[in-house]
């Protein structure tokens, strides 16, 4: 069995805040016009601003437009893409940002919880092996990539889960093919919101991320 050179809890006590603002409050200054991810298929680039601001939005819609909640999961179902840690953050905004801690776009944004838990799903899956995360994991939205829309209509009609629950993202391609469903550009939320925070506790106890 692997073994880590840290005690379980010295390990997760040392972070004093949520992923999202331990990873992304930019303490080591950072252009924020710099490229922080490439698709290698396009070349386009996504900036630390552009993360940052995208984020915090779909945080937004996550809980406003979703209407998700802290402590609730979010399923995420898709091959790898620029969009994808956007999303994987978007799920872990939670503390306000202090205005003028980014030097560009994003400078003075308020990160507010979605706080949710995100179950990531092996985009190879089948109707029956999603349908398990989905019903094991207690996820209450989906989010699903074009690409396998069709697997992710068969798991939720196997276990009754609700498709206005389910938004879909771009496919591999950069098409967006929806099949009735709604899309995630619904979930691009607004940019000024109240923050919501973790406390001390919840820090050590809230799962962040729910993988299979």
């Amino acid at each position: 069995t692997a073994e880590t050179l840290f005690p379980y809890t010295t390990l997760f006590r040392s972070l004093q805040t949520g992923i999202f603002h331990y990873l992304l409050t930019n303490n080591k200054k950072i252009d924020v016009n710099k490229a922080a991810i490439i698709d290698s298929s396009t070349g386009i680039a996504t900036t630390y601003g552009q993360l940052i601001e995208e984020s915090l939005r779909f945080g937004h819609g996550l809980t406003n437009v979703a209407g998700l909640k802290k402590g609730d999961t979010l399923l995420l179902y898709s091959p790898n893409s620029v969009l994808y840690p956007i999303l994987l953050f978007a799920g872990q905004v939670s503390f306000l940002l202090e205005a003028g801690r980014f030097n560009g776009r994003g400078a003075d944004l308020l990160a507010q919880a979605a706080g949710v838990t995100v179950s990531t799903a092996n985009a190879g899956y089948t109707a029956p092996e999603l349908a398990h995360q989905l019903h094991d994991s207690s996820a209450s939205v989906v989010l699903v990539s074009s690409d396998v829309v069709g697997i992710a209509r068969a798991a939720a009609k196997e276990i009754g889960f609700p498709e206005d629950r389910i938004y879909v993202l771009p496919g591999s391609d950069g098409k967006l093919v929806t099949e009735g469903l709604k899309s995630y550009e619904l979930l691009r939320g607004d940019d000024g919101f109240a923050p919501v925070e973790f406390g001390e506790d919840e820090l050590t106890t809230s799962v962040a991320f729910l993988p299979y």
